[in-house]
């Protein structure tokens, strides 16, 4: 009997998911501690597996599949310093965790960068929007970040944005679906952490648990949607040839 892994690694992805949503909602850290590590990861087997065979999605770039598998890998290490993080006492893991998540968007856009064949990016008016929007959150937020964060924010935002913008940039190259696939989870991206954020430095009083249910849902839903939109692009560039 012929198993499908791929489908596997995507179920247990969305039940390690869902547990961990649901130990954040019971307020269940230890269950938090145990399951969130394992999300990313389960997400990255079932695009291995979806990938690896070129008969089946794989037209994906090889490059594309190697960024988008280190993609995933340093955001599983993103996770697991920030669990280590508690934001009182153990305050050394924040910026080793930005900077793991920092290299996983850079990844993120050299595996987009594949998908323009090299083409260099070019400014477009659909940057405005991610743009306006970073100058806001470094107009809120830099008043209110300890001095010692200040450059480490900037340049994360600063790289979370220009993963957006290289998203936006696919428009051309890329068919509809993939594109709002892709677009979907960039904006969650950005959305996930702009109100961790919020929550950690104050713009937005916490309110337990819903504050952890709305980072860690749009964070995991961000994740799920990058990968499937690069799944969608690779069964488009079967069909193309």
């Amino acid at each position: 009997m012929n198993i499908d892994k791929s489908r596997i690694f995507f179920l247990l992805f969305l039940f390690l998911a869902m547990l961990t949503l649901y130990a954040a909602l019971s307020q269940t850290l230890w269950l938090v501690a145990w399951s969130k590590p394992f999300v990313v990861p389960a997400l990255g087997l079932f695009f291995w597996f979806k990938t690896r065979r070129r008969d089946e999605a794989g037209q994906l770039p090889a490059r594309t599949r190697f960024y988008t598998l280190a993609a995933l890998f340093f955001s599983t290490w993103g996770d697991v310093l920030l669990l280590l993080e508690d934001g009182k006492t153990n305050t050394s893991y924040f910026v080793p965790g930005l900077t793991a998540f920092l290299c996983a968007h850079l990844f993120y856009i050299g595996a987009f960068r594949e998908l323009r064949g090299g083409m260099p990016l070019r400014f477009e008016s659909i940057w405005l929007p991610p743009l306006i929007y970073l100058m806001a959150m470094w107009y809120f937020l830099l008043p209110v970040l300890p001095s010692a964060l200040v450059l480490p924010v900037i340049l994360y935002s600063a790289i979370l944005m220009f993963m957006l913008i290289t998203v936006l940039s696919l428009h051309r190259y890329l068919s509809a679906r993939a594109f709002r696939i892709l677009l979907a989870g960039a904006l969650l991206f950005v959305i996930s952490d702009s109100l961790l954020a919020a929550f950690r430095f104050g713009l937005l009083s916490p309110q337990l648990p819903y504050d952890q249910l709305s980072v860690l849902g749009t964070y995991f839903a961000a994740q799920g949607l990058l990968v499937l939109g690069l799944v969608q692009v690779g069964r488009n560039l079967k069909r193309e040839h």
